[in-house]
């Protein structure tokens, strides 16, 4: 490789790491697909980047918060409010945090949850959820083993 112009006085020899010139990106070193173009090697480059969340998210953690009224010693006027979130913080994105709460809701629509009100966005947002039908939902959902893509949802209830 040639240095740097003769007007510049930085005479390094700096590797060039443009693709044409043998730079293998990190998705080619895992899967060799520096002959596909275009769409296919876009759907290649998302594939391997799934693999690698998977092997580093081994499950997702997913916490209905516990810490609102008790039964029976609900204030007058008021109601039981509580939520589920996705509690991990690190590997995913809020749009895939939202698919997972999406699919959570789906799986709820299928299960009868008497005088109970809930709503989705990135979190699960419940209304009039008591703490005994919280821990039925937990225990029904745990026994449903939910997953994304693969990945199986840990659900858990504490605050």
């Amino acid at each position: 490789m040639k240095p740097y112009s003769k007007r510049n006085k930085l005479k390094l020899n700096i590797p060039d790491y443009h693709p044409q010139k043998g730079y293998i990106n990190w998705w080619e070193a895992n899967i060799e697909i520096a002959a596909v173009k275009g769409k296919e090697r876009q759907t290649a480059k998302k594939i391997i980047q799934e693999e690698i969340m998977k092997k580093e998210l081994k499950s997702i953690p997913i916490n209905i918060w516990d810490d609102y009224y008790d039964d029976g010693y609900v204030p007058e006027g008021e109601i039981q409010k509580t939520y589920a979130y996705v509690e991990e913080y690190d590997i995913l994105e809020d749009v895939e945090k939202a698919e997972i709460i999406d699919i959570l809701k789906e799986y709820i629509d299928t299960i009868e949850l008497e005088n109970v009100k809930y709503y989705a966005g990135f979190y699960l947002n419940f209304e009039g959820l008591t703490h005994k039908l919280r821990e039925e939902l937990v225990e029904k959902l745990i026994i449903a083993n939910l997953n994304w893509k693969g990945i199986p949802f840990e659900i858990y209830s504490e605050s």
